[in-house]
């Protein structure tokens, strides 16, 4: 699990060096602010397309071959965004970025196959701290290299610094991750599409799914409206943001990769989902009332806490549902879920924030997750899984 988890951070690390100036990239080439926002879409929805797939091809074909290839094909839409000539030459490179990025179903997948099942939320929230702490690197370092002069910034070095650790990440793959050891059922194990009946079809992984969805809408829309709400409510820039995001996302690496998995042991993972879904929401309501720092940083920490606990315990409850070495496509369908999110939870949170009110995407999503926390309460009581 080491080699995968270094790997999935350094892989990460690549997409988050481009995130600081591919707005400003995409305005080099054409693009409009509408354009640009249906550039970060065409990501997600590829995203949303290719998971399962990629999480049933890995479950016939195996984890290691299926993320090697996906690493590559990442590499590839890179220099696809380099050599971009085009606006459209961008959405394509988008797409086939967010195509590749469909693996982290597989990797997922690979951490279920390697934990047992009593040590499966601690290996997933290992995986969501190996994410937080690529994803914090990653824009840190493209920062730097595109430059702080946005009349003249320096698009090609964050691009071929993207490149390079790809690379990195597919040849430290390719040298140290093995294949793990999984059980398949024939009747499965000739279709990849067949692998996804037991998500689509089981009422409980199928609430589980809607749990992961809400958790990543609620989540999305915070994320999509903060600065916009921070600059009104606080008078707060950039500078400002980014050093609440990247205190907020280390403190997600603390939960995520240190408490978490003692926490689901000590009390389930069916608990743990709903009193992160309830701290997430008590998050949302916090930032809503919040005037200043007195109420915003427990509001924070309440909503970092609430995400560190519910998506790793959620992620192993999906992984109980199918049998050993099935995950991948479950964990397809749980992908495409949140992809969806990322891209509904902005748009209606936008809307939201712009037509009815500043405080309306938190507002909204603290109801949201208190509708959500009695449902999984009521799912976790009919089905009363065994961790």
């Amino acid at each position: 699990m080491p080699a995968v988890l270094l790997i999935v951070a350094i892989d990460m690390m690549g997409f988050g060096i481009i995130i600081p100036m591919l707005p400003f990239y995409a305005e080099s080439h054409g693009g409009n602010p509408q354009q640009i926002a249906l550039l970060m879409t065409t990501f997600s929805a590829a995203q949303l397309v290719m998971s399962p797939l990629w999480g049933g091809l890995s479950d016939r074909w195996g984890r290691k071959p299926i993320l090697l290839s996906t690493f590559a094909g990442g590499i590839g839409a890179y220099l696809l965004l380099l050599n971009a000539e085009s606006f459209m030459g961008l959405v394509i490179a988008r797409a086939v970025a967010g195509a590749m990025a469909g693996n982290l179903a597989v990797a997922q997948a690979y951490i279920a196959d390697v934990t047992a099942p009593e040590d499966r939320t601690r290996g997933m929230g290992l995986f969501g701290a190996a994410l937080s702490v690529g994803f914090v690197a990653g824009p840190a370092v493209g920062g730097v290299l595109a430059g702080i002069d946005p009349s003249n910034l320096d698009f090609s070095s964050p691009l071929v610094a993207a490149i390079g650790v790809s690379a990195i990440a597919w040849l430290l793959g390719l040298v140290l991750m093995r294949e793990p050891e999984r059980r398949s059922t024939p009747e499965t194990g000739r279709n990849p599409l067949a692998r996804l009946m037991p998500a689509l079809t089981s009422a409980f992984c199928a609430g589980l799914v809607f749990l992961y969805f809400g958790v990543t809408i609620v989540l999305a829309g915070m994320e999509s409206t903060f600065a916009l709400w921070s600059e009104r409510v606080l008078h707060w820039g950039p500078l400002e943001n980014g050093y609440l995001f990247a205190g907020a996302s280390a403190l997600g690496v603390v939960v995520q990769g240190f408490l978490v998995g003692r926490v689901a042991k000590g009390i389930g993972n069916p608990a743990t989902t709903a009193i992160g879904i309830v701290l997430m929401g008590i998050g949302m309501g916090g930032i809503a009332a919040s005037t200043d720092l007195v109420l915003l940083i427990p509001a924070l920490v309440a909503l970092v806490f609430g995400l560190g606990f519910a998506n790793p315990a959620l992620a192993a409850l999906i992984a109980g549902t199918v049998q050993r070495g099935s995950a991948g496509a479950a964990f397809g369908v749980s992908q495409s879920a949140a992809s969806l999110a990322r891209i509904i939870g902005p748009a209606v949170a936008g809307a939201g924030f712009h037509h009815v009110s500043l405080t309306w995407p938190y507002t909204a999503g603290a109801v949201f997750a208190a509708v959500m926390a009695v449902g999984a309460v009521a799912l976790f009581r009919k089905y009363a899984p065994v961790d």
